[in-house]
């Protein structure tokens, strides 16, 4: 089992109201790229930030009159991923003026996992050689990176196809990553990563040719299951470790071997904790 020890002593601590900086876990702001940031030069869609050569990644609409025409898989408008750079690629990490808050996501360290789903498109006649993907990284509320990671899965051709795009990041990896970076002494321990910053992006050292579409990015965290009443004694593994301290626990008369709740310990309690374990839960 990972140690999660650090961060999560330092949350209960501090509680997790005060974790969101004034926002609510997700969702992705104009993850279809249909609104349109007026207040932006090259044009960028509200809510993303061009990190690269404006040519290069830009939002198209259909019938904009671009080359290669433009496709959309929900609404009329995506962003396009060009050849022209080693790197190209859009980030929710910029600021919303109006709030001064970040467009990031925000995460809910009391939930599980976090998927983020893209849907990407490929023309027939515009084969790529590079690679395509999303990058997820953890960050602070003042946005500093605490770690990132990216999947770059998307390459060839999809037959001008819309295809989806999941990206899993666990919780247990980003608290391991976390607690690592503490115990480097990259940052403190107080300090709590509250968001993440997704990007789809283009990169790749190969030559670069063809082009890519990303239409309809979402992000989703999981509910965490519920704990199985079987693990009796919390260590996250379900083995006969758990019966032997059920067993004691049972023989000293102890409350907490009331397994079913009804205030009374007997052998009901044994006889349903059996069912439990052998069950799996």
């Amino acid at each position: 089992m990972k140690n999660t020890t650090g961060l999560f002593a330092v949350l209960a601590l501090v509680g997790f109201a005060g974790l969101a900086n004034a926002q609510t876990p997700g969702p992705v702001t104009n993850g279809s790229f249909e609104q349109l940031n007026v207040f932006s030069g090259s044009g960028e869609p509200t809510g993303w930030h061009n990190l690269s050569n404006p040519a290069n990644a830009v939002r198209r609409t259909l019938g904009d009159g671009g080359t290669p025409a433009a496709v959309a898989r929900t609404g009329t408008a995506s962003i396009e991923l060009r050849n022209g750079s080693a790197f190209c690629g859009f980030t929710t990490d910029t600021l919303d003026f109006a709030t001064f808050l970040y467009y990031n996501p925000v995460i809910d360290w009391t939930k599980g996992d976090i998927i983020v789903t893209g849907y990407y498109n490929i023309p027939a006649d515009q084969t790529m050689a590079d690679r395509s993907g999303l990058k997820i990284e953890l960050r602070f509320p003042w946005s500093q990176t605490v770690w990132s990671w990216e999947d770059l899965g998307a390459t060839g051709t999809t037959n001008g196809q819309w295809v989806r795009f999941d990206f899993r990041l666990t919780k247990d990896v980003m608290v391991e990553r976390f607690n690592f970076g503490v115990a480097q002494g990259w940052f403190m321990s107080t300090d709590i990563p509250n968001m993440i910053s997704i990007l789809p992006l283009r990169f790749g050292d190969t030559p670069k040719s063809g082009t890519i579409f990303w239409d309809d990015i979402s992000f989703i965290q999981e509910e965490l299951a519920p704990p199985c009443p079987a693990d009796f004694n919390g260590d996250g593994f379900l083995d006969f470790t758990d019966f032997d301290d059920f067993v004691l626990a049972f023989e000293a008369g102890n409350s907490t071997a009331d397994f079913n709740g009804d205030g009374f310990l007997d052998f009901t309690d044994f006889d349903d904790f059996v069912g439990s374990f052998e069950a799996g839960c």
